[in-house]
């Protein structure tokens, strides 16, 4: 009986402000809507995240989102500015700015009326395999000058990187062990081939094909689906002027893309002719054909110091070439043919110099001949 006439005294006006203020507590005026609860790796997904305003009047505010690993985002709001990592933003209750560790997004609005539902809808992919973690607030200015902010959610046991309280999502990355179909998304994306991520991880696989982190930026979790020409992949950019060279990204892309292409195959000093990463037909090593290139570079001008220096370093093999009038030679699982001319030293030489940038004898004279590989150059 008191509890009707407690209710019956409460004006509808009061009511209402009720109403709102316990609906803010529930957190029913932020909603965060993601299509799928997993996704395999390069898979899009969509996020939603709808706001409303709790406020009785106009202000400024926003939607702000972060996320807890690296990814693409491939469609976004006209409104949507993205902070990528290393980018400054304010920090809850500080005047100062901190540096983003996580990539974020916001949707800044200067007049968010009363009440009113905005929405931030983004279409994204992962770059790492494992569990993805989604952080969601809504900000509103209640009192410029007084720097009050209303944050959605109210209270919550995880913080943002600007440690305002978040509502959390998650979503399971699976893996997607097609490397080549991986690394094809990626450096075909124009926001994501720029970045040092790619060039890290890249380099990463370079040193240590098997490298479970890097693995897991190319979408493969299991290191026994570490295919065999990731080890190629080490051998063909050995060199490190190439790894360096500010068209390596470009010439790999190429090469990923097109495995004959012809300029990337030359770019990495490998004959058009050899398809990097299909398995081929190995050369055969043979002392007939060693015999016979010999007989004939030490018949040429310089041909018996560049002999000696292939011999001295011994990493350097001939093979049974594809006819008569040539001589390969070998470097690892990398092979070169070259006519029977009078331009062959200098010809072998230059390849040598190109493929083993390192080499002692580059430019440094072997102390027997007192001959070294760039002096044979013609």
């Amino acid at each position: 009986m008191l509890k009707n006439n407690l209710v019956k005294t409460i004006s509808p006006k009061i009511l209402v402000l009720l109403l709102v203020l316990s609906v803010n507590v529930l957190g029913a005026d932020l909603k965060v809507n993601i299509d799928k609860t997993e996704v395999k790796w390069g898979e899009v997904f969509t996020l939603e995240i709808e706001a409303i305003n709790p406020l009785n009047k106009t202000v400024q505010g926003g939607i702000t989102v972060s996320f807890s690993s690296n990814l693409i985002i491939t469609d976004k709001n006209r409104k949507s500015k993205i902070y990528y990592e290393g980018s400054r933003v304010m920090k809850n209750g500080h005047i100062s700015r901190v540096i983003t560790k996580d990539i974020m997004v916001e949707n800044w609005y200067k007049r968010w009326h009363a009440h009113a539902k905005r929405t931030m809808k983004l279409k994204l992919f992962v770059l790492k395999t494992g569990t993805l973690k989604v952080y969601a607030r809504a900000a509103f200015m209640k009192n410029i000058k007084r720097k009050q902010v209303i944050n959605l959610p109210r209270d919550a046991a995880v913080s943002d990187q600007q440690d305002y309280p978040v509502y959390v999502k998650h979503i399971l990355v699976k893996e997607s062990p097609d490397f080549l179909r991986n690394f094809q998304l990626i450096v075909n994306n124009s926001a994501l081939i720029d970045s040092p991520a790619i060039l890290q991880n890249i380099q990463r696989l370079i040193n240590n094909p098997r490298d479970k982190s890097a693995l897991r930026f190319f979408g493969i979790e299991d290191v026994k689906d570490s295919p065999d020409y990731l080890m190629q992949l080490k051998k063909l950019v050995k060199n490190p002027k190439i790894v360096n060279s500010p068209y390596f990204l470009y010439y790999l892309k190429r090469l990923i893309n097109n495995p004959s292409d012809e300029k990337a195959l030359n770019f990495f000093g490998v004959v058009p002719t050899d398809v990097i990463f299909a398995k081929r037909e190995k050369p055969v090593k043979s002392e007939e054909a060693k015999r016979d290139a010999i007989d004939f570079i030490s018949n040429q001008r310089g041909g018996e110091n560049l002999i000696a220096l292939i011999e001295t370093e011994g990493d350097i093999y001939f093979f049974v070439p594809k006819n008569r009038s040539t001589i390969k030679i070998g470097y690892y699982d990398n092979y070169y043919d070259f006519e029977k001319n009078g331009a062959i030293v200098s010809e072998i030489a230059k390849t040598i110099v190109r493929i083993k940038p390192n080499s002692d004898y580059v430019d440094k004279p072997e102390p027997m001949t007192g001959t070294s590989y760039r002096q044979l150059i013609r």
